[in-house]
């Protein structure tokens, strides 16, 4: 009996009211073998409804949504069966209280948060007998 290591693709859904960083990191992702940008969305509603249809493994998310707060996100999504993974980048870090998994200062950089989900990949891989 062999073991050998496969990819299981991590679905990443990105949400920030910002088309343009939602599109720069859409391609800085697209360089990540086993990782997969299933969607994104500018606002707390389109989110909201697209991550219940793709189901993604993991959801990066800003928390300010113009007008809206990414936390509202958290907790829609946060108590569904199969809840994803949920990284919030955020330009001040006090006052939060518990929710996402993981939160992260906005401007520590992009890199920062590709590292993060470079960590996260390696646990879908899985040992799998042939």
């Amino acid at each position: 009996m062999m073991v050998e290591l496969t990819l299981k693709t991590m679905r990443v859904y990105l949400v920030d009211s910002s088309r343009l960083l939602n599109e720069g990191l859409t391609e800085r992702l697209a360089d990540l073998p086993g990782l997969e940008v299933v969607g994104q969305a500018d606002n707390l509603g389109d989110a909201v409804r697209e991550i219940r249809l793709q189901t993604p493994d993991v959801v990066m998310l800003d928390v300010a949504l113009l007008g809206q707060s990414g936390l509202d996100l958290v907790n829609a999504v946060s108590h569904e069966k199969n809840a994803p993974f949920v990284m919030v980048l955020a330009g001040n870090l006090s006052g939060f209280e518990p929710g996402p998994d993981i939160l992260l200062y906005k401007a520590s950089s992009v890199e920062s948060a590709v590292a993060i989900l470079e960590n996260l990949l390696r646990h879908f891989q899985t040992p799998e007998e042939i």
